[in-house]
């Protein structure tokens, strides 16, 4: 455990210096995927640097997000609280940089499951993005596809809709239509429209995602395994199933070599081939990997999270047995204290 404390009153400008070199090429190996490289590289960083100094906001801001991206919430959030705190002493909390940690906040608690909290911080740091950046800026658009994912989850689906064509008509023009961000925003979009039951605007979305990220991330990035699922669930819902087997099955071999198979999108992708194939008759197997999702989206996210609600009334309708044990602890619930 680092002590801040015991940091020197001033970093020398040298040490300062390196520091900055050691985050940008951290950045660069975060957004290749290569996220042990990177956080070797974020610590290094922040070990230089006073706890008070904006750099460390910087450096801790896109430690905390690497965390996010590996499912590591806990360790995530201090990191951001010390980041935010270090802008409002350095640039102000009305500033860009503070408005861009908060909503790296609000996704956190949005994957957390805690919406009213990431609600909350998202539109707040929306406002100060209205006042610093303006409605056209990529930050901005950062935050409309956080509120849109808070919407969707909330079902809330045409706001949700709303923002993310939005964001994605930002991300266009400042990023072009071949940027890794496009991509993903396009996924998000599939993703919202197999919500909604449109398939075939899902479908188009979630084939143009998979293309753009592979080409713009390369083939082992964690996110084109999102989108190889996205793409694989619209095709489920369409009954396309020869060719939904292959790419769950390449999406999981993707996250289980970046982030690893603890990961919360490990366990969603796996639990979506589960209901692929429950779908098939294959009802011992569906229950087998609807288990494990349920084991690791439990110790990751905790009981109470809405994906693992979901996962454990997937598994009761494919497993009388489990059914019958979750009335049981459900029944055992609602009884009164007997003194």
């Amino acid at each position: 455990m680092r002590m801040l404390s015991q940091k020197p009153e001033n970093c020398f400008p040298a040490n300062r210096r390196y520091a900055e070199s050691l985050n940008n090429l951290a950045s660069l190996y975060h957004a290749a995927g290569r996220y042990a490289e990177a956080e070797a590289l974020y610590r290094k960083a922040l070990d230089l640097l006073n706890p008070g100094d904006e750099l460390s906001a910087l450096v801790a801001n896109n430690l905390a997000a690497l965390d996010r991206a590996q499912g590591r919430y806990k360790e995530a959030e201090p990191l951001y609280r010390r980041a935010l705190e270090t802008l409002a002493a350095t640039r102000g909390a009305g500033s860009q940089q503070y408005a861009v940690t908060l909503y790296n906040v609000a996704e956190l608690y949005r994957s957390e499951g805690r919406f009213a909290e990431a609600e909350s911080n998202a539109r707040r740091a929306l406002s100060l993005l209205d006042e610093t950046t303006g409605p056209e800026d990529y930050y901005y658009a950062d935050c409309l596809a956080i509120l849109a994912a808070i919407d969707r989850a909330t079902g809330r689906l045409d706001e949700a809709e709303s923002y993310l064509l939005r964001a994605l008509a930002i991300r266009e023009t400042k990023q072009g239509p071949s940027s890794g961000v496009v991509g993903i925003t396009l996924n998000n979009l599939a993703e919202l429209y197999t919500a909604m039951r449109r398939y075939p605007e899902a479908e188009t979305c979630a084939r143009r995602s998979v293309a753009v990220v592979e080409k713009a991330l390369g083939p082992r990035h964690p996110a084109l395994a999102v989108s190889l699922n996205g793409l694989a669930q619209v095709l489920r819902f369409r009954s396309r199933y020869v060719e939904v087997e292959p790419l769950y099955t390449r999406a999981l071999a993707i996250l289980a070599n970046s982030v690893g198979e603890n990961h919360p999108d490990y366990a969603r992708t796996l639990g979506n081939l589960a209901a692929y194939d429950a779908e098939q008759g294959r009802r011992s197997e569906a229950s087998r990997l609807y288990r494990r999702s349920l084991a690791i989206l439990t110790a990751s996210l905790g009981p109470e999270h809405p994906d693992v609600v979901t996962q454990l009334a997937r598994l009761d309708s494919v497993d009388p047995a489990q059914r019958r044990r979750t009335a049981r602890i459900t029944d055992t619930a609602k009884r009164p204290e007997v003194n």
